[in-house]
């Protein structure tokens, strides 16, 4: 019997579609969230309750964030991922690890090369400066997570394919 970090995973093109929409909703409010615990920028506080005005914040600044950034990112984490299906299918180890790299990658891409008229509310379109070293990190975290995601919501749909 195969060791179960070698058994090659079957995923289909709709089970990455599905993991693929997981990691960007959350990149999009992961970094919103992280964004509002974090924030080296002054956010508006919406309510004394730390919960209710957790939720606002997120979901504002996932809302403020440009379409172009959204879609940049997801149409270039999404063609990497398709691109490697095969080594991101074949064991729970790339699975995890490649999604992660990726995005990462896609999130740096985008910080990268993105124009600040199209960054509204991301790297240059929220700071003023490309790669801020105060939100940098926050935005490689909501990669990691978007990534880790990924990795959850596809080997979830592997295993769910393997019992049936």
């Amino acid at each position: 019997m195969k060791h179960p970090e070698t058994i090659r995973n079957k995923v289909k093109l709709g089970g990455i579609l599905n993991a693929l929409l997981v990691s960007w909703v959350t990149m999009v409010f992961g970094t919103g969230f992280l964004i509002f615990v974090f924030a080296p920028i002054k956010l508006v506080k919406y309510n004394s309750n730390f919960i209710a005005n957790a939720l606002r914040s997120t979901w504002e600044i996932g809302d403020a964030m440009g379409p172009a950034v959204k879609i940049s990112y997801i149409l270039l984490l999404g063609l990497l991922l398709l691109a490697f299906k095969g080594v991101v299918n074949k064991t729970r180890t790339f699975s995890y690890l490649l999604p992660i790299v990726f995005a990462v990658l896609s999130a740096t891409l985008v910080l990268a090369f993105l124009p600040a008229e199209f960054s509204r509310g991301y790297g240059i379109g929220l700071t003023g400066v490309r790669f801020d070293i105060g939100v940098l990190p926050i935005y490689f975290m909501g990669a990691i997570l978007s990534g880790l995601a990924f990795g959850i919501v596809f080997n979830g749909l592997a295993e769910k394919q393997k019992a049936v």
